[in-house]
């Protein structure tokens, strides 16, 4: 056991010792220009760059995605506040409704003789009243004929001799009938010993005034403002300082009483939101000194806007602690990236440096082509390279595998228009065996179908022999006819140069189309690859070979339209082009509207119809288009799910840079009919969740409110933010049944129970029910369950005696 540890510390120690005089070595040679000096350079800037983008963006997407999500909850809070405050104003203006349709509320507004009787039985109910009403702190009849005001807190007064003097310009103003309005005002008056100083917001329910005002009655509903703010801070963030103001800019209510009624209107953040259009929202603004997040809701139901705002040190709490933790996180991970630099620039520079060596000792031999101590080992290769390119020497000494190495450095130069500059090139032909002559030059070029498939099913090697055998097959069936030399260009190209006769271009066309198809059909029998091919156009020597080539690969780009296994060239592809180029909007808007309809079968066949007109122009005009539908598309998507509340995630640039690696117009159909049907299914199951939702919102509301006189199908339609009709429409498509039968229905049954259960009058069974007429409550249940309320509940008294009879 000793013996091993102490052979594994003498491995590690003589490890670090080799490491170290490595470094060592490094260090005494060390210049700025040296291969390893640029990899681990070139590393240590890409590892700081990324490392420092990452940890900057994972704290800036942080801190605004912590930012959003406090925007949001605000925000939901807010329209909770705005939900609450409708519905303390609908419940006040209903409220103030039935007080002004009750017969001695009535008597005390208009009578022109009110006596005593009728003014004390006004007073309770005015107090009865008080007591039910949501935070109502007091109400005021006033009887414009004999010029009085009638109060829950005290007893009658004339209008001069009235407390509440600011009531009294309001009812001058008033212009709107039956207005659920309210206003926001400040009470300080003393009464019969008791002082009252606080903010209310006030409504004013009457009929259409006279040309006076005052001479007109109303019921006049004061609610307690601090009783609605404390609401609103039960269900607001922490720290958040929330208040309601007006399209003036004035406070509404605010956690200040002393803030109530003063006007915000010159505060910057107030002007924002006061002019802005959307209905909610979120600004950053200096509020009291404090940087804050601001976010608003705006009430058109109320023309008020619900206002939160927070303090950035509050929101911003946790971010400190992300900062730390990003910078530690930076720090260690920069420290491993040194580490990684050197391990993979030594890696890299290994070979390097040794090929460097040995060509040093070689040329060390000449006295000629050396290394100096500022110079960049891969330029030193670089002009050894050159020099063996530009200038004669025998290659007899070399093996052949530097030979063919050389020779198809050579071809795929003169390909690619990088030898231009190549001395001696009939010498460098001969000794590299290069076929070909200088002129009557042709190119064609082969390319991998399905290149995706080709390179994630075969590994590297296998990949290089394959490309190596359609090589050898290439050269050896077109070496049958003509003198040809083949290249191996990589990824999933092979290019074939040939001597083509310009007195026999018509027949040895015909030739090598025959040739390219043999070519093809062993590939797909052998190698089970799949070929094709674009021929370039003839050329008279090797300064044109390169745009011969490059119109051989342009012309393989349309197997887009004729698929794989094709054989392109310039006489087959131009007589099928358009070259008057036109977006085709009318077959564009049939797709769009059979997606819009969700016809999925309609929809297939005009996108397979606007493809067809697409594929009749050039390449690059094909992918023109085809961008401009998939923008097109995205945008309208958009649209569709904006309309339907969801978010869309469609990622239009990574499509633009794939698209030119789809081979075939297929392939683009299949991605875009995809992504058209899966919109159609989630609209499609959308849809029908959205109606069950909505249903059974309505169906929950109508529970809670079956009481109200006021509940109808327009209210409900209100409350689930949809129209009347379609309301009606969703509900009678889900259950069977109308919304309004409904309603009756479930009171009905309510009015049973009562019966059943309970000793109320009739009368009071009718209005705690909702039923405002008690005829209309009596020909309704007579209707639905064949006899009269009374009846039915002699009947259950009948029967329940006789039960006790039989016990």
């Amino acid at each position: 056991m000793r013996k091993k540890r102490s052979s594994f510390c003498f491995y590690i120690g003589n490890k670090i010792r080799q490491e170290l005089n490595y470094i060592w070595d490094i260090m005494r040679n060390f210049s700025f220009n040296s291969t390893f000096t640029k990899l681990i350079r070139s590393y240590l800037i890409i590892t700081t760059v990324i490392l420092g983008l990452s940890v900057l963006t994972l704290y800036v997407g942080y801190k605004d995605k912590l930012i959003r999500q406090i925007n949001n909850v605000s925000e939901k809070l807010l329209i909770q506040s705005d939900y609450f405050t409708e519905y303390v104003v609908n419940w006040t203006s209903t409220s103030g409704y039935t007080l002004y349709r009750d017969t001695n509320v009535f008597n005390l507004m208009y009578g022109k003789h009110v006596s005593y009787a009728d003014e004390v039985i006004g007073r309770r109910k005015l107090k009865h009243a008080v007591s039910t009403i949501p935070l109502a702190h007091s109400i005021y009849i006033y009887n414009g004929a004999t010029r009085k005001f009638y109060s829950s807190i005290s007893d009658s007064r004339e209008l001069a001799e009235f407390y509440d003097q600011r009531i009294i310009s309001m009812l001058k103003n008033r212009d709107r009938h039956m207005q659920a309005k309210l206003t926001p005002r400040k009470l300080a008056f003393s009464v019969d010993g008791l002082h009252y100083k606080t903010n209310v917001l006030t409504m004013i329910v009457s009929d259409y005034p006279i040309q006076n005002g005052l001479n007109d009655g109303a019921v006049i509903l004061n609610l307690n403002a601090k009783a609605i703010q404390n609401a609103f801070r039960d269900i607001t963030l922490q720290d958040a300082d929330v208040f309601i103001i007006s399209n003036t800019g004035n406070v509404v209510s605010h956690s200040d009483p002393q803030r109530v009624m003063t006007d915000m209107s010159d505060e910057g953040y107030i002007q924002h939101i006061l002019s802005s259009d959307q209905k909610s929202g979120y600004t950053v603004d200096v509020v009291n000194g404090k940087k804050s997040l601001i976010t608003y809701v705006a009430s058109q139901k109320l023309h008020f806007t619900f206002v939160s705002i927070i303090p950035y040190d509050v929101l911003l709490s946790d971010v400190k602690a992300m900062t730390e933790l990003a910078i530690l996180v930076f720090i260690v991970l920069l420290i491993t990236g040194i580490v990684l630099s050197y391990v993979f620039s030594k890696q890299i520079y290994l070979p390097i440096g040794k090929i460097t060596k040995d060509v040093q000792k070689y040329y060390a031999k000449q006295k000629e082509m050396m290394l100096v101590k500022n110079e960049n080992e891969l330029d030193f290769i670089s002009d050894v390279l050159d020099n063996l390119l530009n200038n004669s020497f025998s290659l007899r000494n070399l093996p052949q595998v530097d030979i063919n190495f050389l020779r198809q450095q050579l071809l795929k130069g003169l390909l690619l228009n990088q030898s231009a500059n190549v001395k001696d090139l009939d010498i460098k032909f001969k000794e590299l065996n290069v076929h070909i002559a200088a002129e009557n030059l042709l190119v064609y070029v082969l390319r991998i179908d399905h290149y995706k498939t080709f390179h994630a099913n075969y590994s590297k090697e296998n990949k290089d022999l394959l490309r190596f055998s359609i090589c050898n097959i290439a050269s050896e069936l077109t070496s049958e006819h003509f003198t040809a030399d083949t290249v191996n260009m990589g990824e999933d190209q092979i290019a074939v140069m040939l001597n083509m006769e310009e007195n026999s271009t018509g027949d040895a066309m015909a030739v090598l189309v025959e040739c390219i198809e043999k070519i093809q059909q062993a590939a797909s029998q052998y190698l089970e690859i799949s070929l094709t091919a674009g021929i370039g156009d003839r050329v008279k020597d090797l300064r044109d070979l390169p745009l011969c080539y490059k119109a051989a690969y342009d012309y393989t780009n349309y197997r887009f339209k004729y698929g794989p296994k094709s054989i392109l060239f310039q006489d087959k592809i131009g007589e099928n082009i358009n070259d008057d180029y036109r977006y085709p909007e009318d077959k564009e808007k049939n797709v769009f509207d059979a997606l819009k309809l969700c016809r999925i079968k309609e929809l297939e066949e005009a996108l397979t119809e606007m493809l067809n007109e697409i594929s009749q122009y050039a390449y690059n005009d094909m992918l023109l288009a085809i961008t401009q539908l998939t923008v097109n598309s995205k945008k309208l998507l958009k649209k569709l799910f904006d309309m339907d509340d969801e978010s869309l995630y469609m990622d239009i640039r990574a499509f633009r840079r794939n698209l030119k690696k789809f081979e075939n117009l297929d392939e683009v159909k299949s991605w875009l009919l995809d992504l058209y049907t899966n919109t159609v299914q989630q609209r499609e199951e959308k849809k029908s969740n959205r109606k069950d939702t909505i249903v059974q919102k309505a169906i929950q509301y109508i529970e809670y409110n079956y009481c109200d006189p006021a509940l109808s199908p327009e209210l409900i339609a209100d409350y689930v933010n949809i129209s009347p009709n379609y309301l009606r429409s969703i509900y009678k498509e889900i259950t069977n049944e109308s919304l309004s039968g409904f309603i009756n229905g479930y009171r009905l049954e309510k009015a049973k129970q009562l019966l059943e259960t309970t000793g109320l009058p009739v009368r009071e069974v009718s209005a705690s029910i909702g039923f405002s007429n008690n005829t209309y409550f009596y020909t309704a249940f007579k209707k639905f369950y064949g006899v009269t309320p009374t009846q039915y509940r002699k009947h259950i008294a009948s029967n329940h005696s006789n039960s006790k009879v039989i016990g």
